[in-house]
Protein backbone atom coordinates (compact mmCIF):
# COMPACT_ATOMS: atom_id res chain seq x y z
CA UNK A 1 0.00 0.00 0.00
CA UNK A 2 1.48 3.51 -0.72
CA UNK A 3 1.07 6.12 1.89
CA UNK A 4 -0.26 9.07 0.25
CA UNK A 5 0.52 11.84 3.06
CA UNK A 6 1.81 14.99 3.61
CA UNK A 7 5.12 13.38 3.67
CA UNK A 8 6.76 13.45 6.85
CA UNK A 9 4.31 15.58 8.21
CA UNK A 10 1.39 13.63 8.79
CA UNK A 11 3.82 11.06 10.23
CA UNK A 12 5.98 12.81 12.64
CA UNK A 13 3.28 15.58 13.67
CA UNK A 14 1.34 14.40 17.10
CA UNK A 15 -2.37 13.78 16.72
CA UNK A 16 -4.75 14.22 19.60
CA UNK A 17 -6.05 10.67 20.27
CA UNK A 18 -9.71 11.78 21.82
CA UNK A 19 -10.32 13.90 18.80
CA UNK A 20 -10.85 10.82 16.77
CA UNK A 21 -13.04 8.13 18.58
CA UNK A 22 -12.19 5.09 16.92
CA UNK A 23 -8.51 5.89 17.11
CA UNK A 24 -9.54 6.97 20.88
CA UNK A 25 -11.34 3.16 21.21
CA UNK A 26 -8.40 1.10 19.90
CA UNK A 27 -5.85 3.02 21.10
CA UNK A 28 -7.25 2.81 25.00
CA UNK A 29 -6.46 -0.91 24.87
CA UNK A 30 -2.74 -0.56 24.55
CA UNK A 31 -1.78 3.16 26.04
CA UNK A 32 -2.81 5.64 28.25
CA UNK A 33 -1.03 8.23 25.93
CA UNK A 34 -3.47 11.21 24.71
CA UNK A 35 -1.23 12.08 21.72
CA UNK A 36 0.80 9.75 19.29
CA UNK A 37 2.54 10.65 16.24
CA UNK A 38 1.15 9.79 12.92
CA UNK A 39 3.12 6.28 12.51
CA UNK A 40 1.84 5.18 15.97
CA UNK A 41 -1.89 6.15 14.27
CA UNK A 42 -0.87 4.51 11.19
CA UNK A 43 -0.23 1.00 12.81
CA UNK A 44 -3.22 1.30 15.17
CA UNK A 45 -5.67 1.89 12.32
CA UNK A 46 -4.35 -0.71 9.83
CA UNK A 47 -4.27 -3.42 12.84
CA UNK A 48 -8.13 -2.55 14.01
CA UNK A 49 -9.33 -1.17 10.34
CA UNK A 50 -11.39 -4.15 9.86
CA UNK A 51 -13.35 -3.11 12.86
CA UNK A 52 -14.46 -0.35 11.81
CA UNK A 53 -17.69 0.53 9.49
CA UNK A 54 -16.68 3.49 7.23
CA UNK A 55 -20.12 4.94 6.91
CA UNK A 56 -19.60 5.72 10.80
CA UNK A 57 -16.59 7.03 11.12
CA UNK A 58 -16.41 10.85 10.97
CA UNK A 59 -15.50 12.73 8.14
CA UNK A 60 -12.39 14.47 10.23
CA UNK A 61 -11.55 10.80 11.32
CA UNK A 62 -11.77 9.85 7.58
CA UNK A 63 -9.81 12.50 6.76
CA UNK A 64 -6.89 11.75 8.98
CA UNK A 65 -6.97 8.04 8.22
CA UNK A 66 -6.55 9.15 4.35
CA UNK A 67 -3.77 10.97 5.10
CA UNK A 68 -2.07 8.45 6.87
CA UNK A 69 -2.43 5.50 3.78
CA UNK A 70 -5.46 3.79 5.54
CA UNK A 71 -8.08 3.18 3.21
CA UNK A 72 -10.92 1.15 3.89
CA UNK A 73 -11.98 -1.86 1.97
CA UNK A 74 -15.61 -1.34 0.71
Amino acid sequence: MTVNVHNAVILNSLHIVDDYPNLASVARQITNATRLDGRACRHIYMTALHTFNWNDVSPREQELMTALGVVAKT
